[in-house]
């Protein structure tokens, strides 16, 4: 939680995303893979949208998803591509 007593963002985030996985009435495609990058999401900096896409990567044999993004690129699953300008 927040200083001002609020959860933080990425709280707030992960628990819209915790409910979505777990009603009933909803399909969600490889929900394990959804659930490890929530995990991710949840210890990191890094947006989960970005930590989806690393994780279905992942699933399908990739090493390493490749990012522009500065801070997505510090975290594991990630490498960075930087540019020559």
């Amino acid at each position: 939680m927040s200083h001002s007593g609020y959860p933080s963002y990425t709280q707030q985030i992960a628990h819209v995303i915790e409910e979505l996985l777990q009603v009933g009435q909803l399909e969600v495609q490889q929900p394990e893979v959804v659930w490890r990058a929530l995990s991710d999401y949840k210890s990191s900096n890094a947006d989960f949208p970005d930590h989806l896409l690393a994780r279905v990567n992942q699933s399908a044999g990739c090493d390493c998803t490749i990012t522009f993004d500065k801070k997505t690129g510090k975290q594991p699953a990630f490498k960075l591509l930087k540019s020559n300008s």
